[in-house]
């Protein structure tokens, strides 16, 4: 037979002399015969000599001559499956040496007990499920290690009887104990473990004080003025290994006790040792111990706390610590719906700053952030460049973006487009999606470069596949005029679709345009063909509204305009009128000089020159050249302004500057020829 292993010994059925030797010689740290159901006395002999545990979980019976051979055995011995002991079985199991573990047994007889009070090694009956007075008077007397841990309950008496007991009790099985029971059992002189008890009565604390050897109460998880009691007053040991949560309380209570008979567990005892080291100044105790308090397990999460930690831990200078320190305050730090830093740009930025000055790289981004913008420091667009720069100089890609926008737009440093390309090329070959945009709008518009169509859709195509709605719209302009790209309608739409429903007002804007643009197309058809076209005609009006609204809502004003307009197209005027009011006087200069013509000519309102000559001065004076030359007509006119012919010239020059050719027009004829203002365009320019 080949040498035995675990899985040859687990299905043994029987066992012979020979094969116990074997067993024997292999040495194991456990023996168990999973499957065996018999075990004779000459094989029992062998086995006692074990010193491994042995475990018989198979084994439902036993003879008194098999157990009286095992008494030599000095280990456990486990009887796992064994339900029943008689007198004579009793009597032989007292005999062994070792501790002794019958889990199965679920009562046993006055007698029974009696012979097993003998025993000296240790007696396991957990699966006891009653405990007659009789019985517990019997086993009251034994001198070891007493576990009836399987017990849900006790009667008073039964609790008098195990008062004589002076071992090791364990009834880890009582989840409550009445006063009565609590000061019998206080009288045990010897250990008692009462694990399953959740919390303990003044009476129960009051009997416990006299209590003479180890109170274990390893299930309380919280201590409250009883508990208290028994850790302040009790002079044997108490051991508490399930406490959790602990109070701030509980923390300096246990503190003061911790050279008393005190017991707590390793994960409390590790926490104080955290705390002691943490108050001696060591910066990663003090990191640890912040995280006893974000965690909330052995002390109760107190985030405030866990800050407070986490900053002494990175005065001692980890810039990782500090930026991180700096992100909390700069947003606020919220854990589990508790307070843990309320939000302060000013401290923000002083940990940016002690973080920046050790080289952080995002740190140096952040520090710069607070310059720019004025972030718990005053704006200084001169520090926010050097910041940028530092960072930018390690290799940070966004920080690479923002030095580059710093040149582009001369802000803390002279204007360079061209150092601003190198550093937008740097920062997009990193990925960041806005420097991929910036670096096409510099192709497209040749700005640090030369004018590159190709460059441009290049990157706006990289910008774009990365969702930046702007890229899309630009790309979608691009094959509209044809840029870079070979002229598709069908692209164009598609892109600017994209954009627009992703929630870019520029590009819904457009797109309301384009719908417009195809309504008047549309609009220019002949008779027949027109009235084939209405429903088209109404489907383009709908979407162009659908879509400028949508532009409108996020206060985009030249959407407001042109949605003035489709009212109007949908024979809505006083729709129209409210919405071109209310565009004007949020600054729209085109919804102005709207306005003033309407108010000029009497169109959709009641006719008014003074309130038109007003709303062409409001555009005027934002540059909208057409505006200007009308303001210019009304002076020259005395239009709703008092005639002033050098008032007039001066804004038909400022028109003509633009390019305005009816300004042009006007200032040729300025000396001697009127203006006629319904010839000078304001019908035509009424649905331009």
């Amino acid at each position: 037979m080949e040498k035995l292993d675990h899985d040859d010994i687990r299905t043994l059925e029987s066992l012979s002399v020979a094969l116990a030797k074997e067993i024997i010689d292999l040495n194991l740290s456990e023996i168990r015969f999973s499957s065996l159901v018999s075990l004779s006395s000459r094989a029992a002999a062998i086995l006692a000599t074990a010193q491994a545990d042995l475990n018989f979980p198979g084994l439902e019976s036993i003879t008194p001559d098999a157990a009286s051979a095992l008494s030599e055995h000095q280990a456990v011995l486990r009887l796992t499956g064994l339900a029943e002991i008689d007198d004579d079985l009793a009597m032989a199991l007292a005999l062994h040496a070792g501790q002794l573990y019958l889990p199965a047994v679920r009562s046993l007889s006055v007698s029974a007990a009696s012979r097993l009070s003998s025993h000296r090694g240790g007696l396991l009956l957990t699966g006891l499920q009653e405990l007659p007075v009789d019985v517990a008077t019997e086993l009251a007397s034994y001198p070891g290690f007493l576990d009836i841990s399987g017990l849900n309950e006790i009667s008073d008496n039964a609790a008098r009887s195990l008062s004589r007991h002076k071992g090791v009790l364990s009834l880890d099985g009582l989840h409550h104990l009445s006063d009565a029971t609590s000061e019998f059992l206080a009288k045990q002189i010897g250990d008692i473990h009462l694990d399953g008890i959740l919390n303990i009565s003044d009476v129960a604390a009051e009997s416990f004080l006299m209590h003479e050897g180890l109170l274990s109460l390893n299930s309380i998880a919280s201590i409250d003025a009883n508990l208290e009691k028994l850790i302040t007053c009790r002079s044997s040991h108490i051991r508490l290994f399930g406490l959790k949560n602990l109070t701030e309380k509980d923390i300096a209570l246990l503190s003061s006790y911790r050279d008393s008979p005190l017991v707590i567990g390793p994960d409390v005892e590790n926490f104080f040792e955290c705390l002691a080291s943490a108050e001696s100044g060591c910066a990663q105790s003090q990191k640890e111990l912040s995280l006893y308090y974000f965690d909330g397990n052995v002390v109760s999460a107190n985030p405030e706390i866990g800050m407070h930690w986490y900053c002494k831990a990175a005065t001692h200078g980890d810039s990782a610590d500090q930026y991180n320190i700096g992100l909390a305050f700069e947003s606020g730090f919220i854990f589990n719906n508790q307070i843990a830093i309320s939000q302060s740009f000013v401290n923000a930025a002083k940990w940016f700053e002690y973080a920046a000055s050790k080289g952080h790289s995002q740190a140096q981004e952040k520090l710069g952030d607070c310059h720019y913008y004025g972030k718990g420091v005053p704006i200084n667009f001169q520090l926010a460049a050097n910041c940028y720069l530092e960072a930018a100089s390690q290799g940070n890609a966004s920080s690479q973006y923002k030095i580059g926008k710093i040149y582009a737009n001369g802000e803390g440093r002279t204007e360079d487009e061209i150092e601003a390309l190198s550093w937008f090329l740097k920062s997009a070959e990193s990925g960041i999606v806005s420097a991929k945009l910036q670096l096409a709008k510099s192709f497209l518009e040749g700005r640090g470069t030369q004018q590159d169509y190709a460059k441009s859709v290049y990157w706006l195509e990289q910008a774009s596949d990365h969702g930046d709605t702007e890229a899309q719209l630009l790309l979608g302009m691009c094959y509209k005029e044809g840029k870079g790209v070979v002229k598709s309608e069908s692209c164009y739409i598609r892109l600017i679709t994209k954009s627009a429903e992703a929630g870019c007002s520029e590009a819904q804007l457009e797109l309301g345009k384009h719908h417009l643009f195809i309504y008047h197309l549309e609009s220019a058809v002949d008779g027949e063909r027109l009235i084939k076209r209405k429903s088209f005609m109404r489907d383009s009006l709908d979407n162009a509204e659908c879509w400028l609204r949508k532009a409108a809502d996020q206060n985009n004003l030249e959407a407001g305009y042109h949605l003035a307009l489709v009212y109007l197209y949908k024979d809505n005027p006083l729709k129209a009128v409210q919405l071109l009011h209310v565009v004007a006087c949020n600054g729209d200069p085109e919804s102005q000089q709207h306005l003033g013509q309407w108010y000029e000519s009497g169109f959709c309102v009641t006719k008014d020159l003074p309130t038109a000559a007003s709303y062409y001065r409001k555009a005027a004076n934002q540059g909208h050249a057409y505006a200007q030359y009308r303001l210019g007509c009304c002076y020259q006119l005395g239009s709703g302004v008092d005639l002033d012919c050098l008032e007039a010239e001066k804004w038909f020059q400022m028109a003509a500057k633009q390019g305005s050719s009816e300004a042009k027009v006007a200032l040729q004829s300025a000396h001697g020829r009127k203006v006629d203002s319904t010839s000078s365009g304001i019908w035509s320019r009424l649905f331009k």
